[in-house]
């Protein structure tokens, strides 16, 4: 197997990708701009490692501090597709890309085009400066399939490895009946505000219904009660 570690940080501790080559034997590129934890990849994991930092685009000098503000170093920042290329990737099977960079998720996925490489597995960390829908955003329109949340991690695969790979036969995906997937993205993206507005209708009727039912209990009062249920009445206006 062969994994991609944005933001690989130290060699061992919360490392997403450390098992795959002291366990695995998988080979991988590290991307990891700080001077002092390149180091520290170098000597205790089998990854090659790439001394940038990773942007939607190309940043000579990004400088970076410490929680108090201070200057620790500076790092040449490039966009992942362009590292992923200068690497020999493209065309080259990419079975896990992990990604933690502390608030830049957005940056490193807006810096690749999804459809140049084929990446099968995407793990990413999601802080509070990318939320879920996003990430979401970027990720499903690309061909993949949100498949497990873990705490802040979230797991993403490429639709054809759910069907045709090591999940074809898991039991929860091939007792799915394939008729009833979206074909593609415009179809899952209009099948998902099809069902919003769906569920939407059905809040604004249980509140029209709570509130008639309290209507039922006050007096009459020059109809006022029957014009307002009309006025505030979801089917108000709709065609039958």
């Amino acid at each position: 197997g062969f994994y991609v570690d944005v933001g690989a940080s130290l060699p061992f501790d919360y490392s997403n990708t450390v098992t795959f080559d002291r366990c695995l034997g998988w080979e991988g590129l590290c991307i990891e701009p700080n001077p002092y934890l390149v180091t520290f990849l170098k000597t205790h994991r089998s990854c090659s490692v790439v001394p940038n930092c990773v942007n939607s685009e190309v940043v000579k000098s990004k400088a970076f501090s410490d929680t108090s503000g201070n200057f620790v170093f500076s790092a040449t920042c490039l966009p992942l597709g362009e590292i992923l290329v200068k690497a020999g990737l493209r065309g080259r099977r990419i079975d896990v890309l992990s990604i933690d960079v502390e608030h830049s998720e957005l940056q490193v996925l807006r810096g690749i085009d999804l459809y140049d490489f084929d990446i099968r597995f995407i793990v990413i960390e999601v802080n509070p400066g990318a939320n879920w829908l996003e990430v979401d955003s970027l990720l499903l329109p690309s061909g993949y399939a949100k498949i497990s949340i873990l705490g802040r991690d979230i797991v993403y695969a490429r639709m054809e490895e759910l069907f045709s790979g090591s999940f074809a036969n898991w039991l929860p995906l091939a007792s799915v009946n394939a008729a009833i997937l979206p074909k593609s993205w415009a179809e899952f993206h209009q099948r998902v505000i099809d069902e919003e507005r769906a569920e939407e209708q059905r809040r604004e009727r249980r509140a029209w219904q709570q509130g008639h039912r309290r209507f039922q209990g006050l007096p009459r009062v020059r109809g006022w009660q029957h014009t307002l249920l009309l006025r505030t009445s979801p089917d108000r206006g709709r065609k039958p």
